[in-house]
């Protein structure tokens, strides 16, 4: 199945930093992992540099998009996301935590920022139910603005993906979960400390008894993700294939060979842990507020 390409924001701005603490902590945080000897020299040349970043980076970008589904399905039900029919968008970064290098560029988790009836998804939280300031550095900082040091192989394996329409596949998934996000019925706790007292129940906050995470529309649209994510990755290969250069070197296997990591990523029946059902519980427990 050919992924969509989605509909391009034309007029977005320059993307911003999001600060020098967050930046430091993301530097000393990103270290070089796991490197597994092969008996073929290509292989092994391979596996020794891409190995374990294609395996963190491919992760993280399953990772902060199964997020990204949950804030987006909470949003609908919490009716930040009003319109039935919102129109959906994608541009370039638009906020980042890391600068890299030439050689080492810094790559966002997510292949586009989104956009919701032309506002970032942060500028549309408003609900008071929830925890208003965490949910923007939630959507921020750990979805669209994460990004990892990587070698330039993987900004030119990232910009094959998105240029055969992955971001469109980062838009289908997102209107897929606000289309079918329902109305949830709630009744008992909303919150809990850490050592499992009662903080807040629906009696508490009434106007919450049909709000929250609907986890069947989150899975089901991150399956929508997997489907065209896989799309827009075999496509890339086929393009790939034709030969990747850059300042006169032949990054052709490299590319090649991340691209491979980045489909068996979404082709995986593993799902990540952000679409299971205690992480959303977790998740929505976290942002609840009393009264």
């Amino acid at each position: 199945m050919a992924a969509p390409c989605g509909d391009k924001k034309t007029d977005a701005a320059k993307r911003k930093g999001l600060g020098r603490a967050v930046e430091k902590y993301e530097k000393f945080r990103q270290k070089t992992v796991e490197r597994i000897p092969r008996l073929d020299p290509e292989i092994q040349r391979l596996d020794s540099m891409y190995f374990g970043k294609a395996a963190d980076h491919t992760a993280g970008r399953n990772q902060a998009l199964a997020q990204l589904l949950s804030c987006l399905s909470l949003m609908r039900s919490l009716g930040d996301i009003a319109r039935p029919q919102p129109v959906l968008k994608w541009s370039k970064a638009q906020v980042g935590a890391v600068h890299g290098t030439t050689d080492e560029p810094a790559a966002h988790c997510l292949p586009c920022q989104l956009w919701i009836d032309n506002a970032k998804p942060w500028d549309l939280v408003q609900s008071t139910l929830i925890d208003r300031k965490k949910l923007v550095q939630i959507l921020q900082e750990e979805i669209f603005g994460h990004e990892t040091i990587l070698p330039l192989a993987f900004n030119l394996a990232d910009t094959l993906s998105e240029n055969n329409c992955l971001r469109g596949a980062l838009v289908g998934a997102c209107e897929y979960v606000i289309e079918h996000t329902k109305p949830q019925q709630r009744s008992g706790v909303l919150k809990r400390s850490g050592s499992g007292d009662i903080l807040l129940t629906v009696a508490d906050r009434p106007e919450a008894v049909n709000v929250g995470i609907d986890h069947q529309a989150v899975r089901d649209a991150y399956g929508v993700w997997q489907q065209l994510a896989a799309a827009a990755f075999a496509a890339a290969k086929d393009e790939a294939d034709e030969g990747i250069s850059h300042s006169g070197n032949d990054y052709t296997s490299d590319v090649l060979y991340i691209l491979d990591k980045y489909e068996q990523s979404v082709e995986t029946n593993v799902p990540p842990p952000r679409i299971s059902d205690q992480w959303m519980w977790h998740f929505e427990n976290d942002l609840w507020v009393p009264l």
